[in-house]
């Protein structure tokens, strides 16, 4: 007679009310780790971002202390060299100067008379296709290279890697990052959101 009786009552299934009980847990639930999951998932964005960038500088920084990349002699003035632009997903999250440019998600420029592998750079302003010729001969995949930091509060649109001479005349690197519409310019972009996360600014390479 037990038997008959919980068989009767395991035949019902889940009611009406039960149901909403459990779609309210849900939507609680939820709601309360959504959070958590959107911070995680924009630190992980952060986290590959700071690797690919890091990876486009070790290679160009030992590519100068190689002599696989050369500068001329004579030309130690601020600014002069060369940079990696990479944005999110198109040129409108890119730094002002390039919104006018023809550019996916990432950019390569070289002031004219830098040595890759002994082809010169003879253009300023324009793509440097000798440059992004190097960085895929050295591995680096430029066709996925892009940011991935949603753009929110300690976050960037777009990464800049820049080897140039300082004012002092120094060769340094530095990565830095801004948001859309702002100018990118290395000397008017104060210590940026990823400088902050990777504890440092310029660096002196020679």
């Amino acid at each position: 007679m037990k038997s008959r009786v919980r068989n009767s009552f395991d035949s019902k299934g889940i009611t009406m009310v039960e149901l909403i009980i459990v779609i309210a847990i849900m939507a609680i639930l939820t709601g309360a780790l959504a959070p958590a999951i959107i911070k995680y998932l924009e630190k992980s964005r952060r986290a590959k971002d700071v690797q690919n960038a890091t990876d486009i500088e070790s290679v160009l920084v030992h590519a100068f202390s190689s002599g696989d990349i050369e500068l001329p002699a004579g030309m130690r003035k601020q600014g002069y060299g060369l940079w990696v632009m990479m944005c999110r997903g198109s040129k409108a999250n890119a730094p002002v100067p390039y919104h006018g440019k023809n550019l996916g998600t990432v950019w390569c420029g070289a002031d004219k008379g830098i040595s890759f592998d002994g082809v010169v750079s003879d253009n300023d302003g324009s793509y440097c296709q000798a440059l992004d010729d190097f960085l895929r001969k050295e591995g680096i995949d430029l066709d996925s290279v892009k940011t991935l930091s949603n753009g929110s509060e300690g976050g960037w649109d777009w990464i800049i890697i820049q080897i140039c001479y300082d004012k002092n005349g120094r060769l340094c690197s530095r990565v830095y990052s801004g948001f859309k519409n702002q100018d990118g310019g290395i000397n008017k972009t104060p210590v940026t959101n990823i400088e902050k996360r990777m504890g440092r600014g310029w660096i002196d390479i020679e």
